[in-house]
């Protein structure tokens, strides 16, 4: 079954969406430089069966992403 048809894998994917730059779409696929064979694979459908998680582990790298990101640093 593909990754979108499960309930809880969707509304992650859904989610994660959000964080990510618009290059990154999905239905942007056809722009990217990238082979064939690597450009309609998808890390993230990788981890779907475990959905609880994944939304975790992608959002950190999402929130990295965002051009607005800056690290908390200790006060002295």
């Amino acid at each position: 079954m593909p990754p979108t048809e499960h309930a809880a894998v969707r509304e992650v994917l859904q989610k994660l969406a959000a964080l990510y730059p618009q290059e990154y779409d999905p239905s942007r696929r056809h722009e990217r430089l990238l082979p064939d064979l690597v450009k309609n694979d998808s890390i993230m459908t990788a981890h779907s069966l475990i959905p609880q998680a994944m939304y975790h582990a992608f959002a950190a790298f999402g929130s990295l992403l965002d051009p607005g990101f800056t690290a908390l640093t200790p006060s002295a």
